[in-house]
């Protein structure tokens, strides 16, 4: 999966909206990642890398020398891990290791990731998603 890809095109697509809306003051937006936050990719913006344990050195490296072209600062970001970041898989490295390389990625984002309000690893789809959802399809 490529991730840092993903978050590029993620933050494009805010961007857009922003500029578009008339009153993106009112809003907040979210960015839900379902994923295990494993990056194994042959063309990421860093080149080819893999969250392995033969490979990890050399992505962390890559990782923290990443200067990301596009920010993520007024976005809200839940990240809900699947799979291999939350229990420890033969393959993969501890969740721990993962979480601060993203942490890394993440600050030079712009996004405030101290800050439980915008950002945040947590189990399941965000509580305040759920109630809006089931809002919506009530009033349908």
């Amino acid at each position: 999966s490529c991730i840092l890809r993903s978050l590029y095109n993620a933050s494009k697509l805010f961007d857009q909206q922003m500029v578009n809306s008339t009153d993106s003051v009112n809003y907040e937006y979210e960015l839900v990642i379902l994923s295990d936050m494993i990056e194994e990719c042959e063309n990421s913006p860093v080149g080819k890398l893999f969250f392995t344990k033969n490979g990890i050195a050399r992505a962390k490296r890559k990782m923290e020398n990443y200067d990301p072209i596009f920010s993520l600062a007024n976005i809200n970001i839940s990240i809900v891990p699947t799979g291999s970041l939350d229990i420890y898989h033969e393959k993969y490295l501890n969740p721990d290791v993962i979480e601060s390389i993203w942490d890394s990625v993440f600050v030079r984002a712009d996004v405030p990731i101290t800050n439980p309000n915008h950002f945040n690893y947590i189990n399941n789809i965000p509580g305040r998603l759920t109630e809006c959802m089931e809002q919506s399809l009530a009033s349908e």
